[in-house]
């Protein structure tokens, strides 16, 4: 049994090679104290999100109506564009849904828009169920918090 010395070893000649190279190239000095111009008024990746916060503002979801029932209905083009024009539409009512079940017991639903929606389009829509039971479907909505870019 042999016993090694401490710096007895020596290198390997790939090993030793290694070194010289090293040893031959300028070393580069790396300064981490450096921060983009702009670096205080963006949040940092680690900070935590709740600090942007208001008062009365969250990053949890809202489950308050979370037991609601939601139907997701497919409308016309032309019906969409009316009802996304932001300057005809103003949060009031645009139609009813009418439910009711035929002599076999199926579901008849129509779409009945206002009065005073456009004559340009129809106001009656015959809607069809193609699938009353939907698993791990779910309607989202979101919302700008006050302190975030507008991007």
């Amino acid at each position: 049994m042999s016993s090694i010395k401490s710096g007895s070893a020596k290198p390997s000649p790939v090993r030793r090679a290694q070194l010289r190279n090293r040893q031959s190239q300028p070393r580069r000095m790396i300064s981490r104290n450096i921060k983009p111009d702009n670096f205080d008024d963006e949040p940092s990746i680690l900070s935590d999100p709740e600090d942007y916060l208001e008062g009365n503002e969250s990053l949890d979801m809202n489950l308050s109506r979370g037991d609601q029932k939601v139907w997701l209905v497919k409308l016309p083009r032309y019906l969409m564009d009316v009802w996304s024009n932001k300057e005809t539409m103003n949060g009031q009512q645009l139609g009813n849904v009418k439910i009711r079940k035929d002599n076999k017991g199926k579901l008849q639903v129509k779409l009945v828009l206002n009065e005073d929606s456009s004559d340009k389009i129809p106001h009656d829509y015959d809607i069809k169920m193609l699938n009353t039971q939907v698993n791990n479907s779910y309607a989202f909505t979101e919302e700008n918090l006050k302190n975030s870019s507008k991007n």
